[in-house]
């Protein structure tokens, strides 16, 4: 186990020896001085800097009380992505424990850009084969599916809607507030393009890997340059 790691625990109050996922908590509400008095009346370690918060949880359901505790406690449980929650893996060994907190933290910007208030590493998926990859690969990955698309939000937007709703086109005209004439053209393009059926089973896999690769960069790259904040966990 690295010193890093240890630190980290010590400051937590918490034995790494059980089976403990990273966790951390992030507050986009006005309430600061509420934020940081519900941190400390909580009844479980954290350690806080400014907006956020880390600590370690057995599992979901706990770092969803957590969370929902948080929201009654600064007065915004009107507000609900005000608290937005994330973790990462369950590690084998007590020296994972920063690879599950560098989880964590990336699935927390997902979240955060994608309006989702509680993400955990067990229930994101296809996220969990991306996310030790490299930005290079992801990058490389998402241009090789998308990149006669990918700078056309329109089409982009229409095939995420698209692989969502299974090819149902009054689905798909009526969340994009498209005529379905219009939303036809749009099929037939992306088809055009890309040069498959994105309903085909094979190409759907691979192209909502490579949608979840570029929301993955863009939520790491939104991150980089305008949180207000930065996220270290100081492992």
């Amino acid at each position: 186990m690295s010193r890093s790691v240890h630190a980290a625990a010590t400051a937590l109050g918490t034995d790494l020896q059980g089976p403990l996922a990273a966790a951390v908590l992030r507050y986009g509400g006005s309430r600061l001085r509420a934020w940081s008095t519900a941190l400390t009346w909580l009844g479980h370690p954290v350690r806080q800097e400014g907006r956020t918060a880390w600590t370690v949880v057995p599992g979901e359901a706990v770092l969803a009380r957590l969370r929902n505790r948080l929201r009654l406690m600064t007065g915004d449980e009107s507000a609900d992505h005000d608290v937005v929650a994330a973790s990462g893996s369950h590690p084998d060994s007590p020296g994972g424990l920063a690879r599950s907190f560098t989880e964590a933290e990336r699935l927390l910007r997902l979240a955060r850009t994608q309006r989702v208030s509680l993400l955990t590493f067990d229930r994101c998926g296809v996220v969990q084969v991306l996310l030790p990859l490299p930005p290079a690969r992801l990058e490389a990955y998402g241009e090789a599916h998308l990149g006669p698309i990918r700078q056309r939000p329109e089409l982009m937007a229409t095939l995420r809607a698209w692989l969502a709703e299974r090819g149902s086109r009054q689905s798909v005209s009526e969340q994009l507030q498209l005529h379905r004439n219009s939303m036809g053209y749009r099929v037939r393009q992306i088809k055009s393009l890309l040069g498959s059926d994105p309903l085909l089973p094979t190409a759907s896999a691979e192209l909502h890997l490579a949608l979840t690769a570029l929301d993955l960069l863009a939520a790491d790259d939104q991150w980089r340059l305008g949180d207000d904040e930065p996220m270290s966990a100081g492992r």
